[in-house]
């Protein structure tokens, strides 16, 4: 069988949540009800299709993304600076009860790379994660 590398990784991950106990369903053939960990292929969500998207109980906890093996490295990095990121983030808002793309000139961004940086770290999702800090303030 002649797979491309994107296919390969699905099979990998496949494996992996099967080895871990979890159910795996495409998006067609939903049914969170099935089992209490289900993972769905190409689960859409606001900012397009994820490769799968993890739920527990019907809620849902995680993505996964398939990728090449060499990219498993910049993502485990770039996940940990996105969280360092959100954690700034969660903090100035705290504080200010609203949050805009001017915010990230302040200092507390610049000094860790200001909106470019962010823009970097989360690409297209930065308006949606800001979208979602200031609808969640607004309650």
């Amino acid at each position: 069988m002649n797979q491309n590398p994107e296919q390969i990784a699905r099979d990998h991950i496949d494996k992996q949540l099967l080895d871990s106990g979890w159910l795996i369903q495409d998006m067609a053939k939903i049914k969170l009800s099935a089992g209490q960990g289900i993972a769905v292929r190409e689960y859409l969500t606001d900012v397009g299709p994820a490769d799968y998207v993890l739920f527990v109980d019907k809620k849902p906890v995680g993505v996964v993304e398939a990728k090449k093996k060499e990219a498993a490295i910049n993502l485990v990095t770039e996940t940990i600076l996105q969280i360092d990121w959100l954690h700034l983030i969660k903090d100035y808002v705290a504080k200010s009860f609203y949050i805009d793309r001017d915010g990230f000139d302040l200092c507390l961004f610049i000094s860790k790379g200001g909106l470019t940086k962010m823009r970097n770290l989360f690409g297209g999702k930065t308006d949606v994660i800001i979208r979602i800090l200031n609808k969640a303030l607004a309650v």
